[in-house]
């Protein structure tokens, strides 16, 4: 009597949906821990307009906008001529050295290295407006960072015949919320990789146990 072909197996979706759940909850929960051991960042956010003053020529002849003049002013703001005033403005020097190297007077050139990888600075685009963004683990530092950055910039634009006037419009305010990490980023990024690299996972686990059972029913 001729014998049928042996029945094929079934797809194992007990494997699929166990294996799926394991890499989720492994990458989910490694996206949730790492967030929240993460260093916190918060940032001060203050903003200057820049004018033409009176005794500069052709003043009535100026755009309220000047794009070329924005520019050249943000760079003037991130350079050393102006940052270098900040540091002694907030005794830099030894602040950071007693937070950050055991009590150590750091010079100014290691202080400088550590303000401009703090700042950020950059023109508002079709506006007067210069936009001066500081980080720091401290809410309160930051928002005195960007103060003091603004007003030493304001100053020395007030006493330069050359430079525009500085007018500041918004000063910063301590934000008790972190922008780094951005935790809500992160989770959702987190479960996302989790459900992919679990279905990923789950199919070729249950694709490798669904192959060797239908090969072990062929070999019967």
């Amino acid at each position: 009597m001729a014998m049928g072909p042996p029945p094929s197996p079934k797809v194992p979706l007990g494997i699929f949906f166990a294996v799926f759940l394991l890499v989720f909850t492994l990458v989910a929960g490694a996206g949730m821990v790492i967030t929240s051991i993460l260093p916190k960042a918060y940032m001060g956010t203050a903003r200057l307009r820049l004018e033409y003053k009176d005794s500069q020529p052709a003043r009535s002849q100026r755009r309220a906008y000047d794009p070329v003049l924005a520019k050249t002013e943000a760079g003037m703001i991130n350079s050393e001529l102006i940052l270098k005033r900040v540091i002694p403005s907030l005794n830099l020097n030894e602040v950071w050295g007693k937070k950050y190297f055991n009590g150590e007077t750091l010079k100014s050139w290691e202080c400088l290295n550590i303000l401009k990888s703090r700042i950020e600075v950059h023109p508002v685009v079709n506006t007067p407006f210069i936009q001066i963004r500081t980080f720091d683990d401290n809410p309160a530092d930051a928002a005195k960072l960007a103060n003091a950055i603004v007003t030493t910039y304001a100053d020395y634009a007030a006493t330069n015949a050359d430079e525009p006037q500085a007018l500041v419009v918004d000063s910063a305010y301590a934000s008790p919320v972190p922008v780094r990490p951005n935790k809500v980023l992160n989770i959702a990024l987190g479960f996302g990789a989790g459900i992919f690299l679990g279905l990923l996972a789950g199919t070729g686990a249950a694709l490798l146990v669904y192959l060797k059972a239908r090969k072990a029913a062929l070999a019967v």
